[in-house]
């Protein structure tokens, strides 16, 4: 198992993985979101592989407040049900400590919803500490 930075090629086997989060998305819209992404410095993807084959990604990005010190967060992790317990997640996690501390982060974030337990546990057992509760809240900016 190994983690690598996404290519645009990667795109077509992300729309599958990012079903599995509960986004379902056609492959062209994804591949769309990926090349945007990649083009955008503060921003990094990372694949993890078994042998050849992506197995799960991680997008990772540079989150510079005023009131604190330069930080990253993860804005998705997604691994294949299959590929679960085999290392990639916490693959993919190290590499985007590595992306961050190397971009200057001092800080790295990661949300994830209540309702994924097993997410919760993983993050929890990498070292990741929840440290508040909040209401999010959303404004289309369409129609």
């Amino acid at each position: 198992m190994k983690a690598r930075l996404a290519t645009l090629a990667d795109g077509s086997v992300f729309a599958a993985l990012t079903a599995v989060l509960g986004y379902p998305a056609d492959s062209a819209v994804i591949c769309a979101r990926l090349e945007r992404i990649l083009n955008t410095p503060e921003n990094a993807v990372f694949v993890a592989e078994d042998e050849g084959v992506v197995v799960g990604w991680l997008h990772v990005f540079l989150r510079p407040l005023l009131e604190s010190d330069l930080s990253a967060e993860i804005g998705g992790l997604v691994v294949a049900p299959s590929a679960r317990r085999h290392g990639a997640g916490r693959r993919l996690i190290s590499a985007a400590e590595s992306w961050a501390q190397g971009q200057g982060a001092k800080l790295l974030t990661v949300r994830c919803r209540t309702e994924r337990l097993e997410g919760n546990r993983f993050y929890d057992a990498l070292g990741f500490r929840m440290t508040k509760v909040q209401n999010v809240w959303r404004r289309s900016l369409v129609g």
